[in-house]
């Protein structure tokens, strides 16, 4: 894999602009571009909406923020904004039972999944042994 180079985020700025100057930095785009050249889903993972160049309406979603600034693929999952902001609502309500965001967020794809009837296997091998 290519070395990506971190953001580095500036004392000046609060961490919400540093992170809108991130979203909007050379280092940000550098890691989608690695996420588009690498074998990871182009689609949302929860419903399967494809991902097209000219297509709106889908974001990175983090299921850590332990790399912020300098994430690895495995900390990003592609998702249409309807579920992205389903996840990021569910996190909020699920924090007080401790779960990790991780472990949230593959749960909420995997259970959207069998809801739909749409297949888990194609995504097991980016699990990360979460799910046996």
């Amino acid at each position: 894999m290519t070395y990506l180079r971190p953001f580095i985020p500036s004392s000046v700025y609060s961490h919400k602009e540093n992170y809108l100057r991130y979203l909007d930095s050379r280092e940000w785009e550098a890691r989608k571009r690695a996420y588009w050249e690498s074998d990871r889903p182009n689609y949302c993972w929860a419903c399967n909406l494809p991902w097209t160049l000219n297509a709106r309406g889908f974001n990175f979603h983090h299921v850590t923020y332990a790399n912020l600034y300098n994430e690895k693929l495995e900390d990003l999952v592609l998702l249409c904004t309807d579920h992205h902001s389903e996840i990021s609502d569910g996190w909020i309500m699920a924090k007080g039972f401790r779960m990790s965001l991780e472990l949230f967020t593959y749960m909420f794809i995997c259970n959207y999944r069998v809801e739909k009837g749409l297949p888990i296997k194609p995504l097991m091998k980016f699990f990360k042994g979460l799910i046996d």
